[in-house]
């Protein structure tokens, strides 16, 4: 793995449906070399799926993070029990301790409690607590129940292309289409993946 890799991975965390194109012309590489550069990310399981989820905005939620140094024995077990809570939705983990939390909350009185489990379920001894948006009181388009069925199909598979999407919820291409450009104008949806750099994943630089 090296700093073209890391490149590559920061955009798809910002948008999974990034296309070959783009993300070869972002690291000035062919569209194959992108692809096969992926696909190895994936075999490594350091991408373990694309992901697409109604955000913060759509729900009204507030969306926050929380970074630490994890002093737990196991970071693998660490995760998988964070990801148990109902407001966490991604867990990031970078060399051998270090965390990302991402999560979703009603309201701001609930950071306390999330930041108190967190820490204490993560043996963080000094998290860093950050507040992403404030909660949007109303949304020009809310999300419908056919964005809900769009975004259903993409959830463990962002990446899908447009003509599989319209197959599986039984809509045309350009309906499809035509709904995905509206939840991305209106920042009601976030596409990501979910992705874990392990020690193992050692990073070299030239």
């Amino acid at each position: 793995m090296d700093e073209i890799d890391l490149i590559i991975l920061k955009k798809l965390i910002e948008n999974s449906r990034v296309t070959y194109r783009e993300l070869g012309d972002l690291v000035d590489m062919s569209v194959s070399a992108v692809h096969k550069r992926i696909k190895k990310l994936e075999s490594d399981e350091i991408i373990e799926a694309y992901t697409a989820r109604p955000s913060a905005i759509a729900l009204k939620y507030l969306s926050v993070l929380i970074f630490g140094t994890s002093n737990a024995k196991s970071v693998d077990a660490v995760s998988k029990e964070l990801g148990q809570h109902e407001s966490i939705n991604f867990i990031g983990i970078a060399g051998a301790k270090s965390l990302t939390i991402s999560a979703v909350l009603r309201n701001i009185s609930e950071l306390q409690e999330l930041s108190i489990y967190a820490s204490n379920t993560a043996q963080i001894s000094e998290p860093i607590v950050g507040i992403v948006n404030e909660p949007y009181i109303t949304t020009p388009e809310p999300l419908t129940s056919i964005d809900y069925k769009i975004l259903k199909t993409l959830n463990r598979n962002s990446r899908k292309p447009v003509t599989d999407i319209a197959d599986d919820v039984g809509l045309s291409t350009k309906t499809v289409r035509k709904r995905l450009d509206r939840m991305i104008e209106n920042n009601l949806v976030d596409f990501g993946i979910e992705w874990t750099l392990k020690a193992e994943n050692n990073l070299t630089t030239t």
